[in-house]
């Protein structure tokens, strides 16, 4: 029944996390994207609390928009 999931080779991909610059990078688009003001010292505050956790800068970016 589930016989085409033996015979296709499952793929994967792995991403290193963003660090300095990129990650700053990566805030500044997502505040663009969400249209959410930040400046330096908020960047920094998402990368002390969040670290290189982009899925929860996104997430909290998001609530800073509703």
């Amino acid at each position: 029944m589930f016989k085409f999931l033996l015979e296709k080779q499952n793929q994967n991909q792995e991403f290193s996390a963003l660090k300095g610059e990129s990650l700053k990078a990566f805030i500044k688009k997502e505040a663009d994207y969400r249209k959410v003001d930040i400046d330096s010292n908020i960047i920094t505050f998402l990368i002390s609390t969040f670290g290189s956790n982009t899925w929860g800068i996104a997430t909290e970016l998001e609530r800073w928009s509703l």
